[in-house]
């Protein structure tokens, strides 16, 4: 891997690398950032990495390396390490450009997924025993292999015969006419590592070059196919557009899709499909294209609405948008939140529609849900569906629903959810509709008075798997009611000071440990006999005035000291002050860490990535849990009424949300950002400390409900999808022991992968 001395040097499809982060694909370069495909799902991924931290922390993968296929081939490596061991150690020995050891090449190997710990130790023996391994450098004790010495890159007759980083420091180095013949020998050769390196750097390839190049990718070869698209090669794309349309043959085009940046493969998609609809004027090509690119028919729409000359495309979305042909063919259980529905004509009286309401009253949540569920339960009881679209409300709280249609009563029952939800948090963007996902992470940001028992509804009716919904409108207003009834118990019935139970337990992580890094985690909690007080924190990785474990143990001591000072005061103050009080414990710890980074960097942050860590700072009292949070560390209520998000992810995205709700929209790429804009160790634009604002939940607590703080290394392994994480959350929760559901969770998350340090904390309330 090599450092990257200027964003200039980098290329649309590079692989790069960041010791703590992991992989990602470079989808979009301007002059001060670039934008990054992460090769794994994490709300602590950056999209968008200034040209400052690219060179601070950022290695770019030899093109056609072992790292680089690892990302983007990973199956064919998988099948080089097994098959030719000594083929496969060279390759990899050439991109780390040094010398390894058998540990760290283990280390590699596993790390890749390209195979298990326990199967090194027979594919090292059998490297060793290998005929051809005396062509590795081996050390005399064969515990370490070198790097092979690079071929002189002044000679351009050695470039084929050379290893991937021989082949790029040869082609960085020659000029454009050496490239262009080097072109031409690869093609002869049909080296198709070795022309997509030079594609990267030959800006205008001869036209008989371009055709040869044409006729290996109608061969079959996919990457050369991938990257002309990527040029917006002309003859290259309408050689997609008819096989787009036949099942036989439409995985070739998938094939040359998936190996594009994830911003070009949708333009990409809508430029054959424009091409398809001149053919076809219609599905099938349209109707596939929509069912195989992230985020459907509405990432495909936002696409084409932004590029010129695509306008059939655009207006075949448009229309067919909220149609029942798009929703039968395009949209499944994993892709039906990322449309909007059409509203359709209503034939109820005259009344206000559902869809159309803003900011209703929290109060008014549960009755209008529950309403909402009765003419649900009305219509299915006939054996219909449909109808959530048109749905009003009149003054006396009666739902009407719209039209029927013919729909599963369980998707009725999503849909409705949602419209609530989106009435009560909105007004959300209308041109990026939100996946469930996306959007019910960031719900108590939004609207932190939230009914707990109405959010537990909620997030079962939304799940992403249809079997976990509420079966129809009767499950669904059973449910609701439950809801409704522990919300009147939770905020009517007297408060009692009850005991806590309490535990908590961290871990590395597995493939974190894996690579000798620090759990920079921290958790803390203290009783008295009036309050409990809970606290986890999760580092940030990318400091370099300081660091993540610094950041979170300095908050834990902070506010270790301050409850030292305050626990039997706490107590006595009204519930205000003691919301204060969390608050400026917070502030306080914020400056602490930020006076740290300063000492660390000498005064000078303008060359420094200040040290930080989110923060879950609770406190009980009276059977009340007061919370704060910042960053992406999650709490959770889990009781009767199910499980409830407590927390709201602090995150660029969350910040459009916020933004676009105020008033003042952001750009469009901060809903793509995962980058935390919440935390403690904050600065402003003056290098002053600046405390952010916490998100704060005030909720009474019921007789043997149970809170959850947990660490992203948890919500981001354990599970894939929200609704996942949420029963893995249920399922750890339940268990009797506290102690054994902490461990249970860890385990669900090294299970999941265990890329990141993960901590757990569980505090019940006794029924006693």
């Amino acid at each position: 891997m090599d450092r990257i001395q200027d964003i200039s040097e980098l290329y649309r499809g590079d692989v790069i690398h960041h010791p703590a982060l992991g992989f990602a694909v470079v989808d979009r370069i301007s002059d001060n950032s670039a934008r990054l495909t992460w090769e794994t799902e994490g709300s602590r991924l950056p999209p968008m990495v200034s040209a400052e931290l690219l060179a601070k922390g950022y290695r770019r993968c030899i093109p056609g390396g072992f790292l680089y296929r690892s990302v983007l081939d990973r199956e064919s490596l998988r099948t080089l390490v097994t098959e030719q061991p000594v083929t496969a150690t060279s390759l990899l020995l050439d991109d780390l450009g040094e010398r390894q050891g058998r540990s760290e090449i283990r280390d590699w190997l596993t790390g890749r997924e390209l195979m298990s710990t326990a199967a090194f130790d027979r594919w090292w023996a059998a490297l060793e025993a290998d005929d051809d391994s005396d062509q590795l450098a081996w050390t005399d004790d064969h515990k370490e292999i070198e790097a092979s010495p690079l071929g002189d890159p002044s000679d351009p007759d050695i470039f084929l015969a050379s290893s991937p980083r021989g082949r790029w420091t040869i082609a960085l180095q020659a000029d454009p006419a050496t490239r262009t013949r080097l072109m031409h020998q690869a093609i002869t050769a049909r080296d198709s590592e070795a022309i997509l390196l030079l594609m990267r750097l030959i800006s205008d390839i001869p036209s008989a070059a371009l055709e040869a190049l044409r006729k290996i990718a109608r061969s079959g070869d996919h990457g050369v196919t991938a990257a002309l698209l990527d040029r917006d090669d002309a003859p290259m794309l309408q050689t997609l557009v008819v096989p787009a349309g036949w099942s036989s043959t439409q995985d070739r085009v998938q094939a040359a899709l998936d190996r594009l940046p994830s911003s070009r493969r949708l333009q990409v998609a809508a430029q054959i499909m424009d091409q398809a609809l001149t053919i076809e004027g219609n599905p099938p090509a349209a109707q596939w294209l929509c069912s195989i690119v992230p985020g459907g028919a509405a990432a495909l729409l936002a696409t084409a609405t932004a590029m010129p000359n695509v306008h059939r495309a655009r207006d075949w979305l448009s229309e067919n948008r909220g149609s029942d042909t798009m929703l039968d063919t395009v949209i499944d259980d994993n892709t039906r939140d990322t449309v909007e529905f059409s509203l359709k004509p209503s034939t109820a009286p005259a009344a206000q529609l559902i869809a159309n309401l803003r900011d209703i009253a929290a109060d008014r949540l549960l009755p209008l849900s529950i309403a909402l569920a009765a003419a649900l339960s009305e219509r299915h009881a006939q054996g219909e569906s449909g109808g959530i679209p048109g749905s009003r409300v009149d003054g006396a709280g009666v739902v009407t629903l719209g039209p029927t249609e013919d729909r599963d009563p369980r998707d009725d029952v999503r849909d409705g959810m949602r419209m609530i939800l989106e009435a009560a948090v909105g007004p959300l963007p209308a041109d990026a509709p939100l996946a469930d996902s996306d959007l019910l992470p960031h719900i108590n940001q939004l609207r932190p008075d939230l009914p707990v028992d109405w959010i537990s509804v909620v997030m079962a009716a939304l799940s992403t798997e249809s079997a976990s919904r509420p079966s129809d409108g009767v499950s669904l207003w059973s449910q609701l009611s439950i809801g409704q009834a522990l919300h009147r118990v939770r905020h009517q019935a007297p408060r009692m000071n009850r005991a806590i139970d309490i535990a908590h337990d961290t871990h590395i992580g597995l493939a974190k440990s894996r690579r000798m890094q620090t759990n920079q985690d921290a958790v803390y909690y203290a009783q008295d006999q009036d309050c409990t007080l809970l606290l986890v924190a999760d580092g940030i990785s990318v400091s370099t005035a300081g660091s993540g474990n610094l950041a979170s143990a300095l908050l834990v001591q902070a506010i270790a000291n301050l409850w030292e000072r305050d626990a039997q005061k706490l107590g006595a103050l009204d519930d205000d002050e003691l919301a204060d009080w969390i608050e400026d414990a917070l502030a306080t710890s914020n400056t602490s860490i930020c006076d740290t980074s300063l000492q660390l960097a000498n005064g000078d942050l303008s060359q420094q990535i200040p040290m930080g860590t989110t923060a879950l700072l609770a406190v009980i009292r009276n059977s009340v849990l007061y919370l704060a949070t910042l960053g992406d560390s999650r709490a959770y209520l889990i009781g009767d009424s199910g499980i409830s998000l407590l927390s709201g992810d602090q995150n660029v995205r969350g910040l459009w949300l916020c933004a676009h709700k105020a008033g003042s929209p952001l750009p469009d790429v901060a809903n793509e950002g995962f980058a935390l804009v919440g935390y403690c160790g904050r600065f402003d634009e003056n290098s002053n400390p600046s405390p952010a604002q916490p998100v704060v939940r005030r909720v009474p607590l019921l007789p043997s409900e149970t809170v959850l703080l947990a660490t992203d290394g948890l919500t981001d392994y354990a599970a894939k999808t929200f609704s996942g994480q949420t029963k893995i959350v249920a399922k750890g929760s339940a268990y009797e022991d506290l102690d054994e559901g902490c461990s249970w969770l860890i385990s669900a998350a090294n299970k999941g992968g265990g890329g990141d340090n993960v901590t757990v904390l569980l505090a019940r309330v006794r029924p006693d």
